[in-house]
C-alpha cells in the first residue's frame, strides 16, 4: 500500500481517478494531479476556485470542476505523460503538465454539489444547492434547461447515464429524469 501526503490546501473534498492519473480536489480551490504509476508522482497542482471544490468529473484530457464560489470551470490538462518512461523524475522541476481554463459556467446559485458528464461528452449536468439540476451543452457550455429536482435543499448525489439524470436530495426523494 502506498500514500498520498495531501496536505495541499485543507482537506481533499473531491476525487476522480482515470486510467493511470488521480485528480484532487481541495479545500484550498486547488486541483492536484498525480500520476500513480512508478509511485505517486505529483504533475499538477493549479488554483481553480476562490472557495473548495465541492465537485469533480473527468473527461478525456478535460476536468469539471465546481465550487461555491458561483462557477463551473472546464480546464484543459495538457502534457501528460503516457508512458512510465516519460513521467519527470521527482528531482525534476519543469513538469511539461499544464492545465488551462477553457471555460467558466457562471452559476445562478451558490454552491454545485454534483457535476457529471455524459458518455458521448455532449451533455453536462450539475446539481445545485439550490435543488436545482442544471444541463449544459458540453461545447459552448450554455445553459440547456433548469428543472427544479428537489425542495428545498441541495441535490446529494447524482449519476447521468446515457438519456438519464438520476439524483436524490435531502428532501428524501430520489428523482428520474430522462433527456435526448
Amino acid at each position: 500500500s502506498s500514500g498520498i501526503n495531501a496536505e495541499y490546501g485543507g482537506l481533499c473534498w473531491s476525487l476522480k481517478a482515470k486510467e493511470n492519473l488521480l485528480y484532487l480536489g481541495f479545500e484550498s480551490g486547488d486541483l492536484v494531479v498525480f500520476d500513480t504509476r512508478l509511485h505517486t508522482r505529483q504533475l499538477l497542482d493549479l488554483k481553480l476556485h476562490n472557495e473548495i471544490i465541492t465537485a469533480m468529473d473527468v473527461r478525456g484530457d478535460q476536468v469539471i470542476t465546481a465550487s461555491p464560489d458561483n462557477t463551473i470551470k472546464v480546464t484543459s490538462i495538457v502534457g501528460v505523460p503516457r508512458t512510465s518512461e516519460e513521467i519527470p523524475a521527482p528531482s525534476d522541476t519543469s513538469c511539461p503538465v499544464q492545465g488551462q481554463t477553457l471555460h467558466t459556467i457562471p452559476m445562478k446559485c451558490q454552491g454545485t454539489s454534483r457535476v457529471a458528464v455524459r458518455e458521448d461528452n455532449r451533455l453536462l449536468a450539475a446539481s445545485g444547492w439550490d435543488g436545482g439540476l442544471r444541463l449544459f451543452s458540453r461545447k459552448k457550455c450554455n445553459l440547456l434547461a433548469l428543472v427544479p429536482a428537489h425542495d428545498p435543499e441541495a441535490i446529494c448525489d447524482m449519476t447521468l447515464d446515457n438519456n438519464h439524470v438520476i439524483c436524490s436530495g435531502r428532501d428524501k426523494k430520489i428523482s428520474f429524469w430522462t433527456f435526448y
